[in-house]
């Protein structure tokens, strides 16, 4: 759906709109409306008021009555417009015995079209909020969960929480619903160390010895500021990890090699904002967690704000689940403390009250407007348009706009979320999700969608379909073999039914892969089966994967060997790529997936099926499948016999049609 409704038939008013964002945002944004002309305004303005003017004019009538079919919004909204036109009728009538026609006319015409942006923008954001709405709902029944909230000119036009929490327990996902924001949280460091300096006890320009003891030598020049804005030299090495100790975290952050010469480049870095949390804690005395609460969230009114681990700070277990693949990583609400991510990645929130903080950034309680223009300065080039403030990623959009944003991810657990904010065009919108495919958050499926919906473009819709409550899914439920061999599965759980693969033509047939990445899926799947024959044989307790196999041998007793399931095309433009292969032992089988992007691979386990996706019906036989990251459909129909026993499954992919039986 496209949105706008501005016709220039002068070109003096389209330059005095155009140079005004204020004007021209609600009617530029109004683009579902046919163009309109000078002629139709003045027609429905002497229409109404009965003025002379019309007759000198001599506009064919009905013309306003056949363009109102067109324009709900103007039929919805008559008491308003009679408020406007009666008040133009008063300035008319107190200018009519002047000589200049068209000075009236023109005087209608403003008015009229100043009520028109008025209603115009009142339409389009009940349209975007229309929308979203299908977008996520149909998006949820493909494996979307989280929360969105859309914020125009002023007004939450959308929020609304999609899918589960928790899917054992069957707690919806709401805007209350608290959530881990991960890397979104860099900003509350960024201002505990600014809020420090606003109070006088540090400088961003001070050298981190000032603050901490024993820095090695390669690192003494380093400053805050240089930390605030990833230019320290500092990679992404995780040196917290499983440290609970901030002196000896620290150590262990210095003492990793800098990978860049200090202050020479931007390279992102969570050890980073690590080292800023423990100077906060130096130079206030207090824990970070409870200095940002004091002066951060309390003040904003941010009654769900809190950290991983905190256990029962929330009731109910209510935090957020993660799902990767439609497996159940565990709340972050009873995690260990380390030092991984403190202060770089370890806030939970729920949407209602990071929205709340939006607020505050707009207004002076909480943040003095200097610390605001000090967050919000670009510092460092990231890659092209985009730079690095204190906390926040500057953004120079292809509209011409600037834009704040940062996102946050826990990789591959299943949390993806982000926080955009678009001060010149009035709109804010966080995305919060707590489903991924292996390596891909659905953030990404999900958020250019969004941002087109918000700003009244164009977005492909999933499949649509009906409710599937009232029909007996479980029957559906089974494995499929065509004539040639091809396996699929069908499968029902946590009440959805889903449909996957059970060998790497079946894959192929599921996602359609082209030449080239079936190239790729065939390298992956020997590159997969050679490393299992070298971790079966091997003893060496440190090679990669190693330490899971004997526990598994430990679990299911002797190996007996493997079979191959093959290999997924997840996001080809992601280089993302996992293969399936099932180990046998003595007691039990069990499916191991190694997630490949680039050169990095890992194994990931509990879900045995390659290519698995959501099914959703369409009649009582007809279904259909959407893969969201690869945007591809399948049509799926099941043949029913006269005991309605289901007995075959035809598949359709676009390209190709197969019968398979149930097994």
């Amino acid at each position: 759906m496209t949105i706008g409704v501005i016709y220039r038939p002068f070109h003096g008013l389209g330059e005095v709109l155009a140079s005004d964002p204020a004007l021209t945002r609600g009617a530029l944004r109004c683009r579902h409306l046919r163009w309109l002309n000078a002629g139709f305004f003045f027609q429905r303005t002497f229409n109404l008021f009965n003025s002379p003017l019309k007759d000198s004019l001599k506009i064919k009538k009905g013309l306003f009555e056949q363009a109102t079919e067109q324009f709900y919004f103007l039929k919805n909204s008559s008491l308003f417009l009679n408020f406007i036109f009666n008040g133009v009728n008063h300035i008319i009538s107190s200018i009519y015995m002047k000589k200049h026609l068209f000075y009236k006319a023109f005087v209608t015409f403003l008015f009229l079209l100043l009520g028109l942006t008025v209603f115009g923008q009142k339409s389009t954001d009940e349209n975007i909020a229309k929308t979203l709405e299908e977008y996520l709902t149909r998006m949820t029944a493909f494996g979307f969960g989280g929360a969105v909230l859309v914020e125009h000119d002023g007004k939450i036009i959308f929020q609304k929480g999609y899918g589960m929490a928790n899917v054992e327990k069957q707690t919806p996902f709401t805007i209350d619903t608290p959530y881990p924001i991960n890397s979104i949280s860099k900003q509350f460091t960024a201002l505990s160390i600014l809020r420090l300096e606003e109070q006088g006890k540090l400088k961003v320009s001070d050298p981190i010895t000032k603050f901490i003891k024993e820095v090695p030598e390669d690192k003494k020049a380093i400053t805050i500021h240089q930390l605030l804005t990833h230019s320290a030299g500092f990679g992404d090495n995780y040196a917290g990890a499983n440290i609970s100790g901030r002196d000896e975290a620290v150590k262990a952050i210095l003492n990793q090699p800098l990978i860049y010469p200090i202050g020479e480049k931007m390279v992102y870095s969570n050890d980073g904002y690590e080292l800023l949390a423990a100077i906060v804690e130096i130079v206030s005395g207090q824990p970070l967690r409870d200095f940002i609460r004091q002066n951060l969230f309390i003040p904003a009114g941010m009654k769900t704000a809190g950290f991983r681990g905190e256990g029962n700070f929330w009731k109910n277990e209510e935090v957020s689940h993660p799902y990767n693949y439609f497996v159940d990583n565990g709340s972050p609400q009873f995690d260990k403390v380390d030092w991984d991510g403190y202060g770089s990645g370890d806030m939970v929130v729920s949407i209602r009250d990071l929205f709340k903080w939006e607020l505050s950034l707009r207004e002076n309680k909480v943040l003095s407007p200097s610390i605001k223009q000090k967050m919000f300065s670009p510092y460092t080039l990231f890659r092209e348009n985009w730079h690095y403030g204190y906390g926040w990623f500057i953004i120079n959009s292809d509209r011409g706009t600037t834009e704040y944003y940062h996102g946050g991810g826990d990789v591959p657990r299943g949390f993806t979320s982000s926080y955009t904010r678009y001060p010149s065009e009035k709109m804010t919108i966080i995305i919060f999700t707590n489903t991924m495919i292996d390596e891909i958050g659905f953030l990404r499926v999900v958020k250019d969608d969004i941002d087109a919906i918000a700003f009244g473009k164009k977005a492909d819709l999933p499949p649509s379909f009906i409710n599937p409550n009232s029909l007996r899914l479980q029957k559906y439920a089974g494995f499929y073999q065509t004539a040639t061999n091809e396996k699929f599965v069908v499968q029902f759980k946590d009440n959805q039914l889903r449909i996957g693969a059970l060998d790497q033509n079946a894959i192929n047939f599921l996602t359609s892969p082209d030449k080239t990445v079936q190239e790729i899926l065939e390298k992956n799947n020997k590159l997969t089966t050679d490393f299992i024959e070298k971790v079966s044989q091997s003893s060496d307790q440190t090679m990669p994967f190693q330490t899971n196999f004997k526990s598994l041998e430990k679990k299911y007793g002797d190996y007996k060997g493997y079979e191959l399931l093959g290999t997924y095309s997840v996001a080809p433009a992601y280089k993302v790529f996992t293969t399936f292969i099932k180990l046998k032992f003595a007691n039990g089988d069990e499916v191991v997936r190694f997630v490949r992007r680039g050169d990095n691979t890992y194994p990931l386990m509990g879900n045995p099926y390659p290519a698995l996706t959501p099914v959703m019906p369409q009649t009582n036989e007809n279904f259909v499948g959407f893969y969201p990251i690869l945007k591809k459909t399948i049509q799926l129909k099941f043949e029913i016999n006269k005991n309605n026993e289901v007995i075959s499954l035809s598949l359709d992919n676009g390209n190709q049609n197969l019968t398979a039986k149930k097994l």
